[in-house]
C-alpha cells in the first residue's frame, strides 16, 4: 500500500463459496519506502506457521512484453519473490506464475 492510498479496495467475489470451504481474502500489506518483497515473504511464512496442515498458494504475476528488450525496463521482482520464497519456505508453499500481458 502507498502513501496515496488511504483506501482499501473492496474485493467481492461473484459467487459465494461452497459450504464448509473459506472465500479467499484480499490482503493488503503496508510497505514503507517501497520495499515489496519482505513484507510479502514475511506475511506468507506467518500465514504458513499459523495452518500447518495447509497448502499455501502463492499467485505471482509476471509481466510479459511485447518486445523482447523491453524487459530490460522492468525490474525483476516477480523472479526475486519466487526465488526467495523458494529458500525461505517449505514444500508446502505453491508458487503459481501467472503471465501479465502489457499492452502496446
Amino acid at each position: 500500500m502507498c502513501d496515496g492510498d488511504e483506501e482499501k479496495p473492496e474485493w467481492k467475489w461473484d459467487k459465494d463459496p461452497p459450504p464448509g470451504v473459506r472465500a479467499p481474502k484480499l490482503v493488503t500489506l503496508p510497505s514503507p519506502f517501497r520495499l515489496v518483497l519482505y513484507p510479502i515473504v514475511d506475511y506468507v511464512l506467518k500465514v504458513e506457521k499459523e495452518n500447518p496442515g495447509r497448502t499455501i498458494a502463492v499467485v505471482i504475476a509476471s509481466m510479459v512484453e511485447r518486445h523482447w528488450y523491453h524487459y530490460y525496463l522492468h525490474n525483476q521482482r516477480g523472479q526475486r519473490l519466487t526465488a526467495l520464497l523458494l529458500l525461505r519456505g517449505d514444500e508446502r508453499i505453491n508458487i503459481i506464475n501467472v503471465p501479465w500481458y502489457l499492452k502496446a
